[in-house]
């Protein structure tokens, strides 16, 4: 093999071994509630694994305290194409609050906030045919003499319209969708709806009037509907759950929140919160680099270019050494 091949072989090989990482050195994860940005790092194919939040469990008061459970969040997988540099936001949703940490210990459970994936600016709408994945969260338990019934679960299919959970004059209050808070209940106590961007926060659970200040059972953060006297708030999710509403003395669950993935992701797998096989694991978000990008960086460039120029300069003094 000739000086010159040699040169360019080991060149194209500095080059290569700089710009493709190995697939699953670039990992992320999110396990906190709250709202995350940065930059892409390395350009590939990620996959991402989202999950809601879990809906809280309802209190039937210190004789009976344990109501009905929360419904667990949704889960989403899927693969998606990132580019280095590109700007990307995280949701992590939180789960619902439970009313037997109350002080009196009644109440319906919060609902469970989504978490969501997005490479759009979350000050803006959101844009369900731009880069958008969401994991809805579970609704609350209730509580009840007769009707103590566990949350339902996230993940539901979601509505197209993106708007929040509605709410009932009596009962809590709706989840969050990304495009609408969800609704406030008109009661007195006043369980609140989830908020949706920028802020996702959950909303407050029913006030006993005689403690003031006592909203254990709030939603999650990332949009939960406030738990309400007896009822389950609504999860938050692509599109919001409803609140439970009272109706003829009798209460009902919060309902999950939907997931949703657009339509540049592919390989997507959405799975209910009831039918994931996880025992304990809470809401989270993770991206790992499974497929790099081959495309030269910068600096994989100018190594390049660099190793090429000094095997050239070394070919020339060679060969004036020779003719010499």
């Amino acid at each position: 093999m000739t000086l010159s091949k040699r040169i360019l072989y080991v060149a194209i090989a500095i080059m290569w071994c700089a710009a493709a990482p190995l697939a699953g050195a670039v990992s992320l994860d999110f396990s906190s509630p709250g709202i995350f940005t940065g930059t892409i790092a390395a350009g590939g194919v990620y996959r991402i694994a989202l999950i809601g939040g879990d809906g809280g469990n309802a209190s039937n008061g210190p004789s009976a305290p344990f109501g009905g459970s929360g419904g667990r969040g949704g889960l989403v997988v899927a693969d998606i194409e990132l580019f280095a540099g590109q700007s990307y936001s995280v949701v992590v949703g939180g789960n619902g609050g439970n009313a037997i940490d109350r002080d009196d210990q009644f109440g319906g459970g919060g609902g469970g906030g989504l978490s969501l994936f997005t490479t759009q600016d979350l000050s803006l709408p959101l844009d369900p045919n731009q880069t958008l994945a969401v994991a809805g969260g579970g609704g609350g338990g209730t509580a009840g003499l007769n009707n103590i019934r566990d949350g339902q679960p996230g993940g539901q299919i979601a509505r197209i319209d993106g708007l929040g959970g509605t709410a009932a004059a009596s009962g809590a209050g709706g989840g969050a969708g990304i495009l609408g808070p969800g609704e406030n209940s008109g009661d007195a106590d006043d369980a609140q709806g989830g908020a949706s961007a920028p802020t996702f926060i959950g909303g407050a659970g029913w006030e006993n009037l005689g403690q003031p200040g006592n909203r254990a059972n709030a939603g999650g953060f990332g949009g939960g509907g406030g738990g309400g006297f007896f009822e389950g708030g609504g999860g938050g999710g692509f599109s919001g759950g409803n609140g439970g509403a009272f109706r003829f003395g009798v209460s009902s669950i919060g309902n999950g929140g939907g997931s949703f993935v657009s339509s540049d992701f592919i390989n997507a797998v959405l799975t209910r919160g009831d039918r994931r096989t996880d025992p304990d694991q809470t809401a989270t978000l993770s991206l790992e680099l499974i497929s790099p990008s081959q495309i030269p960086v910068p600096g994989a460039a100018l190594l390049f270019s660099s190793a090429l120029c000094a095997g050239l300069l070394l070919r020339r003094k060679q060969t004036s050494a020779q003719n010499g």
